[in-house]
């Protein structure tokens, strides 16, 4: 059987308890268990409850007062805690130091043996030894419930090795109480403090300070690290969209759940995290970061909970989140999470907020969809410049204009072509792009992304697509795109989803048009045989100047800002 030594440290001075740690999972609370007691110790076995009283700063104490004294007040606090104990129908399983570890077979009496014992505490005359005032020693009291067995060496049990990182996160004449002691002894007077990581634990520990009427309420943060996210940082500068990250503002004011949508690589998951990032006070359950392909066991990986047994890891995480204001960002590299597993999540969870990077809409009513907008000219070459620089080469900023703005600010295209400038410099670059962008294009990441999206429409949406890319680089109003939706047996939600996916991206005079990229990978490789076979509208002569002029499009000049049309 695999055995660790729990130290729980004060000063010199320790107390040492066998600890089993073969099972690290947290069994369910139910005090439906028959309770045994040991014929040779006495100590009870089942669903069970550990207190641990230990001095705080009794390292200081002892050089302070000598051996003589604190033996004396050692003495004193061993008699009260014995008495309070006698009182509540608890067991002393051990004393080393200035601690003990308590066992009790009802966590309500647990949590009345505690309060009793710093009642005590505080009601005794203390003697002063010289002093101005008494010196009366500071006790911090954790308490912790699980199922243990009782042996003849005592307890062999993961369960004390918690009770003793919870002691150590205690602040003198304090009680801390964890999650499962909380809900064993349905205790109302409790405050809760935060997920924390515990030294020595390879979980979080939910932690609840016992606010019985009378005891000492204000105390400062626990000395351990909270946990508060599990948000991975960036690997460099993060370059946001202010508009983008406005919009994000306002949908969650009235929505519960949002999805940023649009094609790979253009910038959904930087924008959730960096809006996480900047938010994370105010989700005082923290904010969580999970795959797509596994909302319930990544849920559980980000707060530091152990998956139980025989249960479905989504209801696991559901109870430890339900009553929280948290919010949950899911990302991954499948299209978009199940909207099942996500509609329970939220059903569940009345406080939760969950931002989704995902391809296209999840499809859950309620849902608001953003898609990913793309940034001003200004902030597309500082990404370009960026990433060229990361390829350990240099780009001029009149360069790196000129470059994003013949790709449209096409953001999933940016990392190629920093690889590009980085190899063979920007006015290469700049004619690759001019002279065959098909072929620079195709085969690459960017090839794989748009056709992704494309592949995912279906054949009336393909049709409206093909007949849009007949336009070249022209720019839709929102009246010419809804006719030449009509003309193809298509409707708005249609239209919707290929402006979800970026296929057709906003301008900032509320039109739309194809980014340049998407339209030299698709408009060359279909022939007249695989148009529509339906009419499209004629463009008018206004619509053919047009079409010369849009060279440099509008919705990438600097200063503008970008939003869909209200």
């Amino acid at each position: 059987m695999a055995r660790q030594t729990a130290l729980c440290m004060r000063g010199t001075q320790k107390a040492i308890f066998s600890v089993d740690t073969t099972d690290l999972t947290t069994a369910p609370i139910s005090t439906a268990v028959t309770q045994r007691i040991h014929t040779t110790t006495g100590l009870p076995s089942g669903f069970l409850t550990f207190i641990l009283t230990d001095i705080e700063g009794s390292t200081p104490l002892v050089c302070e007062l000598g051996d003589d004294r604190y033996r004396e007040l050692i003495q004193r606090h061993r008699r009260i805690i014995r008495q309070c104990l006698e009182r509540s129908g608890g067991y002393e399983v051990e004393t080393e130091g200035d601690s003990f570890l308590l066992v009790f077979t009802d966590a309500q009496a647990a949590l009345r043996c505690a309060t009793r014992i710093q009642f005590a505490l505080a009601d005794t005359v203390w003697p002063y030894y010289g002093y101005d005032r008494p010196v009366r020693p500071r006790v911090r009291i954790a308490a912790h419930s699980g199922y243990a067995e009782a042996s003849d060496q005592g307890y062999s049990t993961i369960e004390i090795h918690r009770t003793a990182r919870i002691c150590s996160a205690t602040h003198g004449d304090q009680i801390l109480i964890s999650e499962q002691c909380r809900a064993a002894a349905h205790e109302p007077h409790t405050i809760h403090i935060g997920d924390y990581d515990l030294k020595g634990l390879n979980e979080s520990l939910s932690l609840y300070q016992l606010t019985t009427p009378g005891l000492r309420a204000d105390f400062a943060p626990p000395p351990v690290r909270r946990r508060r996210h599990n948000l991975p940082q960036p690997y460099s500068h993060t370059i946001t969209h202010p508009d983008q990250m406005e919009r994000i503002n306002r949908a969650l004011e009235v929505q519960r759940l949002i999805t940023l949508t649009g094609l790979p690589r253009s910038g959904k998951t930087t924008t959730a995290l960096s809006w996480a990032h900047a938010h994370l006070d105010e989700f005082e359950g923290g904010v969580w970061y999970v795959n797509t392909d596994d909302l319930g066991g990544g849920l559980l990986r980000a707060l530091g909970k152990p998956v139980e047994p025989f249960r479905a890891p989504l209801d696991t995480a559901i109870e430890h989140v339900r009553d929280r204001r948290s919010l949950v960002v899911v990302d991954g590299q499948d299209p978009r999470p199940d909207p099942g597993r996500l509609r329970a999540l939220l059903d569940a969870c009345p406080r939760l907020r969950v931002i989704v990077c995902a391809r296209e809409a999840v499809g859950l009513e309620g849902e608001s969809t953003l898609p990913q907008l793309a940034p001003g000219i200004e902030r597309c070459a500082k990404l370009l410049r960026q990433g060229v620089r990361a390829h350990g080469s240099d780009l001029d900023d009149t360069d790196a204009r000129r470059i994003v703005n013949t790709v449209d600010c096409f953001v999933p295209a940016f990392e190629l072509l920093s690889q590009l400038v980085a190899v063979s410099g920007p006015i290469a670059t700049q004619q690759e792009l001019t002279n065959n962008p098909c072929e620079l294009f195709e085969h690459s990441v960017v090839d794989h992304s748009v056709h992704s999206c494309v592949r995912a429409l279906d054949s009336t949406q393909e049709g409206l697509f093909r007949a849009l890319l007949t336009y070249g680089s022209a720019r839709f109003g929102i009246g010419l795109l809804m006719r030449t939706a009509r003309n193809h047996g298509a409707h708005f939600s249609d239209l919707k989803r290929m402006i979800d996916m970026a296929l057709l991206v906003p301008t900032s005079e509320a039109h739309y048009r194809i980014p340049a990229p998407i339209r030299w990978l698709h408009r060359p490789r279909w022939d007249d045989r695989l148009r529509p076979t339906m009419p499209n509208p004629p463009l008018s002569p206004a619509w053919a100047q047009a079409e010369q002029g849009f060279d440099t499009p509008s919705y990438v000049q600097d200063g503008l800002a970008l939003s869909s049309p209200r």
